[in-house]
């Protein structure tokens, strides 16, 4: 499928094969799962493992629309891609879900986490780490245009307001 805006040839399936290996990709199939997982009736869910996914997503969201701001003309130009674009999957892949963390995500998996199985701040902070490393692991900051010296401050700072955010004495 190819599309031609501004005189600028996007190929999206070869934009779409990328996708899997974007970090905010990572933390929605994290998410996605513990939803799942919930949704089969998985009631015991750890809440130490659902508050690291949510940390995780929210994360991700937050540097990845700072980094879209920061890095738009890079990434239009590493990816090929017209600002339009850019500003859709900026508002469905990172706005969109943020909303929707910080509007209900908290609420509603409290009601599924029993309460004698919340885990602790350290096991939430181990899966963080964890996810977070293996994915710097293989890809570090190759998927991103701009400076690591940047990218990671941001991702981490980022990563550490969701964690407290999600903690279990967070402000939610």
């Amino acid at each position: 499928m190819r599309c031609i805006h501004q005189n600028m040839k996007v190929d999206l399936l070869q934009l779409a094969c990328k996708a899997p290996l974007l970090y905010t990709t990572w933390t929605i199939v994290f998410a996605g799962a513990v939803l799942v997982a919930v949704a089969l009736g998985k009631r015991s869910i750890r809440s130490s493992i659902w508050r690291a996914a949510y940390a995780l997503l929210l994360g991700a969201c937050i540097a990845g629309t700072v980094m879209v701001n920061i890095y738009h003309k890079p990434i239009m130009e590493k990816y090929n891609i017209p600002r339009s674009i850019l500003v859709l999957g900026d508002l469905v892949f990172h706005i969109v879900p943020l909303l929707l963390l910080l509007w209900g995500g908290k609420k509603m998996m409290l009601g599924f986490s029993q309460p004698d199985n919340n885990g602790s701040l350290w096991e939430m902070m181990a899966i963080v780490a964890t996810v977070a490393g293996v994915y710097m692991w293989f890809l570090n900051t190759a998927m991103y245009p701009g400076d690591p010296r940047v990218l990671v401050p941001i991702c981490l700072a980022s990563t550490a307001v969701s964690v407290w955010y999600f903690a279990p004495n967070g402000p939610v």
